[in-house]
């Protein structure tokens, strides 16, 4: 297994709630940016593009190299999620398109293959035209299996939520992935949103920095050694400090270990969806509107009046 710096693997997870009111989380974006770190994000997460937009000169927007999460259940929807995230991150190009995991379904979880192919002729297209490099599928452990399904090869990598020691992923899916030289796109690096899973060490605002560098160098090391080097790492920070620390780290050579790692039938502690197909298009309707963003944006701007009081 080749070694490479982590850094070239990192990828910086932009999701809810980034506000534009906060002037570390401008100085994280900034700090990214500057470093040339990928970022992963989607127009399902509010206030995302709206702070990429207003942060990000115009400039600047196009050499960044974004990763963006949009709905693959059918050829209407992706165009038009994929439409509204170019409008909405201003941007003319992406690095890459990941498909939450849904794919064209008919009865029985069967692939909608001619649905499937409409979409993937206009990614190819898109590819011609270098407006994106990859495309990514989420994996639903449920409905793929990636030896069987006619879709392994339609894809440049797959998706997957995994932090240290546990990858929620199928054995066989991961061990597929890793022979056939796959990108593996690793997200919640850190440990995930939910403070249960593995990182308390990581979230407690009282810890130290040794702690904190610890379990960074864990998740990096666990990343690295687990999944080789076809590998995206998506983890998000909005700590300065920590940020600086991890980009740090990042920097340096992974010791190469032997880990093991526990596979999805085998974990204590399953990330639960949290979208569906049936409520996809009115939670993007909601998650998207002024309305909504403006009551977001108005609920912290009273909370940081209040507290400088």
């Amino acid at each position: 297994m080749s070694i490479k710096k982590p850094i070239n693997s990192f990828v910086y997870g932009m999701g809810s709630f980034f506000n534009i009111f906060n002037t570390e989380h401008k100085k994280c974006l900034n700090e990214v940016i500057k470093n040339k770190i990928k970022i992963h994000s989607s127009i399902f997460y509010p206030g995302s593009a709206f702070f990429f937009r207003n942060v990000v000169p115009e400039n600047v927007r196009n050499e960044v190299n974004l990763i963006i999460k949009v709905s693959g259940y059918n050829y209407d929807q992706f165009r038009y999620e994929l439409d509204q995230s170019f409008n909405s991150f201003k941007t003319k190009k992406f690095y890459g398109v990941q498909f939450w995991d849904e794919l064209p379904f008919l009865k029985e979880n069967n692939i909608n293959y001619p649905e499937l192919e409409k979409i993937l002729r206009h990614v190819d297209e898109l590819k011609k035209n270098h407006i994106i490099q990859k495309l990514f599928l989420q994996i639903n452990h449920k409905k793929m299996r990636l030896e069987k399904d006619k879709i392994f090869d339609l894809f440049d990598g797959f998706a997957f939520n995994a932090y240290p020691n546990e990858a929620q992923i199928d054995e066989e899916n991961f061990r597929y992935i890793l022979k056939n030289n796959k990108i593996f796109l690793q997200l919640q690096f850190f440990g995930g949103r939910y403070k249960s899973n593995f990182r308390e060490n990581y979230l407690e605002k009282d810890s130290s920095q040794i702690k904190q560098k610890n379990w960074i160098k864990k998740c990096i090391e666990y990343s690295i050694n687990t999944f080789g080097e076809n590998l995206f790492f998506v983890g998000s920070t909005r700590n300065l400090n920590r940020l600086k620390l991890t980009l740090e780290l990042l920097n340096n050579d992974p010791k190469k270990k032997n880990l093991d790692t526990r596979f999805l039938k085998d974990c204590c502690l399953i990330a639960p969806r949290d979208y569906s197909i049936e409520s996809h298009k009115d939670d993007l309707a909601k998650l998207t509107s002024n309305f909504y963003l403006v009551k977001q944006y108005l609920a912290r701007l009273i909370k940081k009046i209040l507290f400088l009081r």
